[in-house]
């Protein structure tokens, strides 16, 4: 790469928020070149996540993301131990292949359809996370290979359309510039979470717990997920409604006293 955003950008263009990063030398030796990168990757790091927009979709990203590689990665043992108990037929191939076109296709139908995400957007990550929760638990206890077949179809194509919404509504919210830094460190979390869950989970140095029991583990750690985005819809829901509280007690409170200010003006007419 011959030029970065951060290392080769001139220093008339280099923003620090709303002010601007200025360098009198033209041309900058490496230390400085550190140092201004430094500053422009923190600025744009802080500008990112204190946004608290960025960061509801940014929490669920990472840690959905994190249980969503876990499950994908050990999918295949469990459906070979389901698949022990009867004769099933094995498409795991046309599972993979039909999970792909639906996520593609409701992807699509998503981008042309009008959703005010700041509203619903909490609401819809509540239920969706509840849900992938009770399907990776339900394929856990199933013994029918299609019944965890279409578990995890459904499963997969919620991630896929899901994390479509988050990576525009973050990168709807973040300066241009910084979308690298903030999808991956975004990425790294998910990564950092996944790598605690596997050693946790099915590392020998951890519990190195069954298939099944995986996927029990898996589900309610989604289940956990939504039970964070349900207290986080709870807040605003109370918030809400006490500044409707607030509101409504303003206006019957200047209602009465416009009442008294004209019982009083008319009494000094008479």
């Amino acid at each position: 790469v011959k030029q970065s955003i951060y290392f080769h950008r001139k220093p008339d263009s280099i923003t620090d928020g709303d002010s601007v990063i200025s360098d009198a030398n033209n041309s900058p030796n490496f230390t400085d070149r550190l140092k201004r990168a430094y500053r422009m990757l923190w600025a744009d790091f802080t500008k990112a996540y204190s946004n608290p927009y960025i960061v509801k979709w940014s929490v669920w990203w990472a840690i959905s993301s994190a249980g969503f590689l876990q499950t994908i990665s050990y999918i295949q043992p469990l459906w070979e131990e389901i698949a022990a108990y009867k004769d099933n037929e094995i498409y795991n191939g046309a599972v993979d292949a039909v999970h792909t076109i639906l996520s593609a296709l409701l992807a699509i139908l998503v981008g042309h359809i009008t959703i005010p995400w700041r509203k619903w957007g909490e609401s819809l990550l509540c239920i969706i996370s509840l849900l992938q929760g009770a399907l990776l638990i339900w394929m856990s206890q199933t013994e029918t290979l299609m019944i965890a077949y279409v578990g995890y179809i459904i499963f997969r194509t919620l991630y896929q359309v899901m994390i479509t919404v988050a990576s525009y509504e973050v990168a709807n919210n973040i300066t241009a510039d910084s979308s690298g830094l903030i999808f991956g460190i975004n990425r790294f979390f998910a990564l950092s979470f996944q790598s605690l869950l596997t050693f946790a989970v099915a590392d020998e140095g951890g519990f190195a717990l069954g298939e099944r029991n995986q996927f029990i583990v898996y589900g309610a750690y989604f289940l956990v997920l939504g039970g964070i985005f349900a207290i986080v819809v709870s807040v605003t829901v109370m918030k809400y409604f006490c500044k409707a509280t607030s509101f409504s007690e303003i206006e019957i409170n200047g209602g009465i006293q416009n009442e008294s200010i004209s019982r009083n003006n008319s009494i000094t007419r008479i």
